[in-house]
């Protein structure tokens, strides 16, 4: 193996730990955010994090804000559609509409 491929996957490798340990720690603040209750500092460190979505679209439904609610709600089923909760989310809007 020559000096130049080496240092190709070296480099290749390095870059791919540091990407993967900065998505990591995204996580890791997205999940203390939400911990700590900071649901706005939480979707800024992991936008399509479905808990910070959850409560985030049942809060702007709590405060009558229906459509931002409703966006929320479809953020989430975008980020996690085999989670049941959005569409509980949107049936309950559904109902708030009448």
């Amino acid at each position: 193996m020559t000096a130049m491929v080496r240092w190709t996957v070296l480099s290749v490798l390095t870059l791919a730990a540091v990407l993967a340990g900065w998505r990591l720690v995204g996580a890791i603040r997205s999940d203390a955010a939400l911990d700590d209750g900071r649901v706005q500092d939480a979707l800024r460190w992991r936008p399509h994090n479905p808990e910070a979505l959850l409560r985030e679209a049942t809060r702007l439904r709590a405060a009558g804000e229906l459509d931002a609610a409703r966006v929320a709600a479809l953020r989430l089923l975008h980020a996690s559609p085999a989670d049941g909760r959005g569409y509980r989310v949107l049936a309950q809007l559904a109902v708030d509409r009448g």
